[in-house]
């Protein structure tokens, strides 16, 4: 208020909060009257300047409009693997008459607020692309549509998990009636894992014995029951038919034979894969042709690799 001076007048304002508690005939009456007065300075005694005397009293009357302010219905708080759609019914004690606003905290799978025009379910797609479970947080306030009052805010939670990776699978081809292991390296998700294959086998880096080439297909579940799927095709390849030639082709010479010694040459001429190498048991390995200098016996053994 600003002070009297030489008698002139002055246009001021009074500003106050008026808070009604405990008043529960509010809400049955249509309205609640408020009176004030106003005095001037001079009948407080806190100015003696005449021109501030005898204002007199001022009674108003201040209309207080009663409201309810909604109630929010909470709602269980869902956790879901990697990528899911939320899906939040807003409910309150004052339905349909309501409006709704949220926020998000923290935004870090994909949340967004709604501050206007909020529909009355918060439908929002979330995902987490880290290695750890991330949680947001929806704090819905709940807003009386013809009054204007403002319920308590209510926490929505929402937990999104890892999704565990099969990165990659990895099997050796082999040969009839062996036997190979398929490696697995799994990331993100959270531990202990469970490995189901199809055909049968155990753990992460199972032993497979096909009969045929095959096709093993891998589910992985996390603790949280998350999930993530692939496959591996562990080849069979045929044993290899090797054919035995000599050069000259004959089987006895003489050491004073131009053509001495005799070259025996093994060409793998069916099966196998890749480069071979061959065992010629005492007389060398690794390559096909070797040249027969004494009398003796030659048996040809092969493998291959690939």
């Amino acid at each position: 208020m600003n002070d009297c001076q030489n008698g002139n007048g002055f246009t001021w304002q009074v500003c106050f909060v008026l808070t009604v508690q405990d008043y529960p005939q509010c809400l049955n009456e249509p309205d609640l009257h408020v009176g004030f007065e106003t005095f001037g300075d001079s009948e407080t005694g806190a100015n003696p300047d005449p021109g501030c005397w005898n204002d007199g009293e001022w009674i108003l009357d201040l209309t207080v409009n009663c409201c309810e302010p909604p109630t929010m219905f909470p709602a269980p708080s869902q956790s879901f693997c990697y990528s899911d759609t939320v899906i939040f019914p807003l409910t309150s004690s004052l339905d349909p008459d309501v409006q709704y606003t949220w926020t998000v905290s923290p935004n870090s799978v994909g949340a967004t607020p709604c501050l206007s025009n909020c529909p009355d379910t918060i439908i929002q797609s979330l995902t987490n692309n880290t290695f750890g479970a991330q949680s947001v947080t929806y704090t819905v306030t709940p807003v009386a549509s013809s009054t204007g009052c403002v319920g308590a805010p209510v926490d929505y939670q929402v937990t999104v998990f890892s999704q565990p990776e099969i990165n990659s699978l990895v099997a050796l081809p082999v040969c009839p009636n062996s036997c190979t292991n398929i490696n697995t390296v799994v990331t993100g998700g959270q531990g202990p894992m469970n490995y189901m294959w199809t055909p049968g086998g155990f753990g992460a880096n199972p032993e497979v014995c096909p009969l045929e080439t095959t096709t093993y297909f891998l589910t992985i579940t996390d603790s949280n029951s998350c999930t993530d799927t692939d496959s591996i095709t562990v080849e069979i390849y045929d044993n290899p038919v090797v054919e035995i030639t000599t050069d000259p082709d004959q089987t006895e010479i003489c050491e004073n034979d131009p053509e001495y010694p005799i070259e025996i040459t093994a060409t793998v001429t069916n099966g196998g894969s890749g480069a071979f190498l061959y065992d010629w048991g005492q007389y060398g390995s690794g390559l096909g042709t070797i040249e027969a200098e004494v009398s003796a016996e030659y048996s040809e053994g092969w493998s291959w690799t690939s």
